[in-house]
């Protein structure tokens, strides 16, 4: 609630004042919140976009995190039509955004995904618009066409040829990825300009058998199994071979098995045995 707001229902300044850290905890300046106690992230947000004014919308690295794109910054970021004072805990920043501009996302105003990009091209370093290009893409957040608007909206702005070069080596996601390790893959996959692939591809194999891919590069009939720890037993082993026997033998398909932690650690050496697997596959594809 806000000061003015307070005011309206009856009570005075002076009042307030005697409320404050008995009843009432400031959380910005002419914002509280009822109650001595730690506001949650939507109150915090919702008390910063108060604190604003009129027309104020999460954007930069507050809106990132709302989209659940990446880390928020040490203090709330918000687009505002006119400058206004920054405050401990909040900083506002001076923008003219179009109404296509923002939506609305969980009940806050907020930068859309494409226009947060353009926000963050300044201060952001090309890996890490890559990244967040990336998990746009992995969150189905992410639609090429909007990012081309806005970027055209957005006429000059500081990071403009970074953001570019980011877009220049996105990689379209078919299928999906569900766990963090297909994630760092299909983002190891954009970084080598790799050819295209489907994600957790649904292969039938006849009757009521079903096998899902990992990762699958159908022009290369070649499958990528991401392996964590757990197929390091003995009886995950067996069990692993059968079924890239079966996947072979049926579908004619070749699987690779990836270690999900040498996508990180040994990056080359990755690449290395996946471009050998797909020179091989390449040979026996193409004979008649």
């Amino acid at each position: 609630m806000t000061a003015p707001q307070l005011r309206a229902a009856g009570f005075s300044s002076s009042a307030i004042s005697r409320r404050i850290d008995v009843t009432l905890t400031r959380l910005f300046r002419g914002v509280l919140l009822y109650g001595l106690r730690e506001p949650t992230d939507e109150e915090l947000q919702r008390a910063a976009l108060l604190a604003a004014g009129t027309g104020a919308v999460l954007g930069a690295r507050s809106a990132r995190a709302w989209w659940r794109l990446g880390d928020d910054g040490a203090a709330i970021e918000v687009i505002v039509p006119r400058r206004r004072r920054d405050q401990p805990g909040l900083v506002t920043i001076e923008r003219r955004l179009s109404r296509a501009d923002w939506t609305h996302r969980r009940g806050l105003p907020v930068t859309s995904v494409a226009r947060t990009a353009v926000d963050l091209a300044g201060a952001a370093s090309l890996d890490e618009l890559k990244r967040y290009v990336h998990e746009a893409e992995c969150s189905k957040r992410f639609r090429l066409r909007a990012f081309e608007e806005t970027i055209a909206r957005a006429g000059a702005f500081r990071g403009k040829p970074r953001l570019l070069d980011a877009l220049a080596v996105h990689r379209p996601l078919k299928g999906k990825v569900v766990s963090g390790k297909e994630r760092l893959f299909h983002a190891f996959l954009a970084d080598r300009g790799y050819p295209p692939t489907e994600h957790n591809a649904l292969i039938h194999l006849g009757g009521d058998a079903w096998v899902s891919l990992d990762v699958y590069f159908p022009e290369y009939r070649l499958a990528v199994e991401i392996d964590s720890a757990v197929h390091d037993s003995a009886e995950a082993r067996i069990r692993d071979a059968a079924r890239d026997r079966e996947v072979a033998a049926v579908l004619g398909v070749m699987t690779l098995r990836v270690r999900d932690t040498e996508i990180v650690t040994r990056p080359d050496e990755t690449d290395r045995q996946l471009r050998a697997a797909l020179a091989q596959r390449a040979g026996i594809t193409a004979r008649p």
